[in-house]
């Protein structure tokens, strides 16, 4: 059953962010780093510590003798975009601002290569590390708080899973996202980024980008779940970091304490389960399936024709024999 989520009364909050004085402190430098595919930034380092040069030219020439391809600029590089890269590779530590390769050895993989367990890990510590990264972590715990440094310093990869909220970003004006809530309810307080931000705006689809890409963060429309908010906004999704399914996790007493009807539509389900556990939604829609299959009598699934699902739909149902599955029956 579609739900409607008014908005209208809501109040308007802009997000803190980092002073100038923070910058400072912080001593990471002011560059934003608009590089969404970590395989092309691990690459140009390899060229970079294979050629022992930072010279943006040289390297553009090397990427194409290299036959290294780069990802989403039309597979070709320039010396513009290799340049980002370079300048990228100083923002996250790897290179100094002198141009000095930091640790020759920390990639061990190939050049060219798929990305290697070893290579997110590494790529996991400049998540954490890189201070643009946890200004953005820090809304997602606590948006209200004007200290963002306060709560940047507590942030690591070992406890951020219990401490951040389940996130709705959004688009209110113009191309980016800027706008973000943390209740599904009426009214619930609209967080924004200052206009004068725009840059910022801009990196949270790097930031939700390399979350994804290494495992950490889980995203989806909320529209595939049949949420809409008035009044209308565009790109309306939820976003979260992900948290290990329990295994004593009860999907019959899930369903019997939060659900009043025996017809559950599984895209709901799949949203109500993230807002009370974070779990992956790959892991939620496996373990419907089995858990269905091991209680026959109690639960039964509830097919679909694939001609009746939109594509992207598609992330938030099970499939089970071949066939999507939309509903749950309670027996």
């Amino acid at each position: 059953m579609s739900k409607d989520i008014s908005l209208y009364k809501s109040k308007r909050i802009e997000l803190p962010s980092l002073t100038d004085e923070a910058h400072s402190e912080l001593s990471k430098g002011w560059s934003l780093s608009y590089v969404y595919f970590l395989k092309e930034l691990r690459d140009i380092f390899l060229i970079i510590v294979k050629y022992k040069s930072v010279n943006k030219s040289f390297i553009w020439q090397k990427c194409k003798e290299e036959n290294v391809l780069p990802e989403g600029i039309n597979n070709e590089w320039t010396e513009r975009n290799v340049l980002e890269r370079i300048n990228a590779l100083k923002n996250f530590g790897l290179i100094s601002k002198e141009g000095e390769v930091v640790n020759s050895n920390i990639f061990i993989s190939s050049l060219g290569s798929e990305l290697t367990v070893e290579d997110k890990n590494i790529f996991k510590s400049i998540f954490f590390q890189y201070f643009r990264f946890r200004e953005i972590i820090s809304w997602m715990i606590n948006p209200y708080v004007e200290n963002r440094l306060e709560i940047m310093s507590s942030i690591d990869e070992s406890n951020i899973k219990e401490k951040v909220q389940v996130t709705f970003p959004f688009i209110n004006e113009g191309r980016f996202t800027n706008s973000f809530f943390f209740e599904l309810k009426d009214n619930a307080d609209i967080f924004y980024i200052n206009d004068k931000n725009s840059d910022l705006m801009r990196f949270w689809d790097v930031f939700v980008k390399w979350g994804t890409t290494l495992d950490l963060l889980d995203r989806f429309q909320l529209k595939w779940a049949d949420i809409n908010v008035v009044p209308k906004v565009k790109s309306l999704s939820c976003v979260y970091f992900k948290k290990e399914i329990q295994n004593d996790f009860s999907l019959i007493e899930f369903i019997r304490q939060n659900y009043r009807s025996d017809y559950i539509y599984i895209p709901q389900l799949v949203l109500d389960i993230v807002m009370l556990y974070r779990f992956p939604i790959d892991g939620i829609k496996e373990l419907i399936v089995n858990q269905c299959i091991e209680n026959r009598d109690k639960m039964s699934m509830q097919r679909t024709s694939e001609i009746f699902i939109e594509e992207k739909e598609k992330v938030l149902l099970p499939m089970h024999r071949n066939t999507y599955v939309s509903h749950l029956l309670m027996l």
